[in-house]
């Protein structure tokens, strides 16, 4: 699944950092390609972190974070298997 991901942020990400400032993200956002290929409840999520960004750009990490994530706290790790995880801080 990461590998999905990986191909899809890479196309945006032209120099490689593995990081796509937060104004092109937002154009990234509005590209057919990117759209048809996140669903429309995390694209949401996207434009709301780069709306609120305090940093200069998305990381791949962030973007996989929001990409990954299911309802009820859960990341997609293949399409047989589920991962638990724990938010960082709190318990």
């Amino acid at each position: 699944m990461h590998d999905k991901w990986r191909l899809l942020f890479d196309r945006f990400d032209p120099e490689g950092f593995g990081e796509i400032p937060w104004p092109d993200f937002l154009q990234t956002l509005q590209n057919p390609d990117f759209i048809a290929q996140v669903p429309p409840h995390k694209r949401e999520i996207l434009l709301d972190k780069a709306k609120s960004a305090t940093s200069p750009a998305i990381t791949f990490q962030e973007f996989v974070n929001v990409a990954c994530r299911c309802p009820g706290g859960v990341h997609e790790a293949s399409d047989h298997h589920i991962i638990m995880f724990r938010s960082s801080g709190r318990h």
